[in-house]
């Protein structure tokens, strides 16, 4: 590697569950100028050195305690000599020079929104920002060999497009999501969404070029009719066209429903469905289902999705039901009524035998206990949710989780087990804030004087929690004594 200089950076051990950051020294390159010259990068690796940045900023995360790393972007990231990805110490004296040029006006402006011109107060909005600048960067001043497939350029971009949209109600809250759906260097790893879409372009390539023979040959035998061989490839040519005629059949619903439940994409899926929804009852289900998603909305046709929905599960096929199941589950989810919460309590059942993978069934049973919460069955929601606990390890995951779960017992006007569920909430999780918060929210709410105490700890223990915005809104609504 050219021109290795001297950086300190930061590394991250992992002891007893929990992360701590130290220094060191490394010899490296900063990623940027390594990419300015040596742009020739081949896929594997830089799919391996993309995940690494990604892991590094996850991991700093984590370790942070709710701080943000703030200048994210290609010069604070190093690629050793050993060929890793690691992160800058800004805390370091011998990067404060660094960190003074990122001041610069010409490093802002390509890695900083618009309207958050300046390195000021860091989130975790702008470092998903600035991480999606980064990104953007690599893929404009790298040469990638083999090129990237249009499956893998659309996730990519998928990706870097949610990581600037600082506006959406879907934005990423951590860099955990933008892991998970990043693509992964082994066969096995591979998603089986691009593993889905080689096989079909293969197949679309073999019946374009089965149907130009069939025509090519149709046209010579036509030269010769009287001759009886001929007439028996003439009738073998036009006894093939059904067969061909269902491999398209086939191949457009497999497009629309991959379109549909995987890339979430319902208007690109309806274009192949309506193709051949006259024809073909499944492809006409998914065609209103796919409306109804394109709208975010049954409004007016709520009783059309629920035939489309029963038509749909009726004719499901023994394969590919995982994709199926998660494609219903938010097709009566639009529906919002008691009775389409019993099909997704049903469906989602039903539909855990058959899915593999660990993150469909997180949402698949995080769906189930939503619609239990929503008939009432608050005890079978917290059954469902403690479930979902059982299947992940990762903080931001479980956080959202105890919150859903404190949420159905408060709803419920369950207090008092809303307040035990929080305080094994920080217990499991001592170092997330949010949880804190919840806590102290409902001990107001409690306004018992052990409830005052636990609050008055959790300010003695962590000063930090008295700067942040939800704890005095809370301390707004806290009535004064006297």
């Amino acid at each position: 590697m050219a021109n290795k200089k001297g950086y300190a950076v930061i590394r991250f051990v992992t002891s007893n569950g929990r992360c701590h950051k130290g220094s060191d020294f490394i010899k490296g390159q900063l990623l940027a100028d390594y990419f300015k010259m040596c742009p020739q990068v081949g896929k594997a690796q830089l799919v391996q050195w993309m995940r690494q940045l990604l892991k590094q900023l996850e991991q700093y995360h984590k370790c942070s305690r709710g701080s943000y790393y703030r200048y994210v972007n290609p010069y604070m990231f190093v690629l050793t000599a050993e060929s890793k990805i690691v992160l800058l110490d800004l805390q370091e004296e011998s990067n404060r020079e660094l960190v003074r040029q990122m001041q610069r006006e010409a490093i802002r402006a390509k890695f900083l929104p618009p309207e958050e011109p300046h390195y000021k107060r860091g989130s975790m909005a702008l470092d998903i920002y600035g991480l999606g600048k980064t990104m953007q960067f690599i893929l404009a001043h790298t040469d990638i060999q083999p090129v990237l497939s249009k499956f893998e350029e659309y996730t990519y971009q998928k990706i870097i497009k949610k990581c600037l949209n600082l506006k959406s109600e879907k934005r990423y809250s951590s860099v955990t999501p933008i892991l998970k759906k990043f693509p992964k260097l082994t066969v096995r790893e591979t998603p089986r969404l691009r593993i889905v879409l080689s096989i079909l372009a293969v197949l679309i390539g073999i019946f374009i070029i089965f149907s130009d023979s069939t025509e090519s040959t149709a046209e010579a035998i036509s030269h010769t009719a009287a001759d009886r061989e001929g007439e028996k490839e003439v009738i073998a040519a036009d006894t093939v066209l059904p067969e061909e005629n269902n491999a398209e059949q086939q191949l457009y619903l497999e497009l629309g429903r991959i379109y549909l439940g995987e890339l979430e994409m319902p208007e690109k899926s309806q274009i192949y469905f309506t193709k051949i929804s006259s024809e073909d009852e499944l492809a006409a289900g998914y065609e209103k289902i796919a409306g109804c998603f394109a709208r975010q909305s049954a409004l007016g046709e709520e009783q059309e999705l629920e035939m489309a929905l029963l038509k749909v599960e009726a004719l499901l096929e023994e394969e590919n039901l995982e994709l199926d199941y998660c494609i219903l589950l938010k097709g009566y989810a639009l529906l919002k009524t008691a009775e389409s919460n019993q099909n997704i309590i049903r469906i989602g059942e039903k539909g855990l035998e058959n899915i593999v993978s660990t993150e469909k069934k997180i949402e698949v049973i995080g769906q189930i206990a939503a619609a239990y919460a929503e008939i009432g069955k608050i005890e079978k929601a917290l059954e469902k949710y403690r479930e979902l606990k059982e299947l992940t390890e990762d903080t931001e995951e479980l956080t959202e989780i105890y919150i859903k779960m404190i949420q159905v017992l408060e709803e419920a006007d369950n207090i008092q087990q809303a307040v035990s569920l929080c305080t094994e909430g920080v217990e499991e999780l001592p170092y997330v804030m949010e949880l804190k918060i919840q806590h102290i929210r409902l001990l107001c709410l409690d306004k018992t004087e052990a409830g005052q105490e636990i609050i008055q700890k959790y300010i003695q223990e962590w000063p930090v929690i008295t700067g942040i915005s939800e704890f005095q809104e809370l301390q707004l609504e806290v009535p004064e004594e006297g």
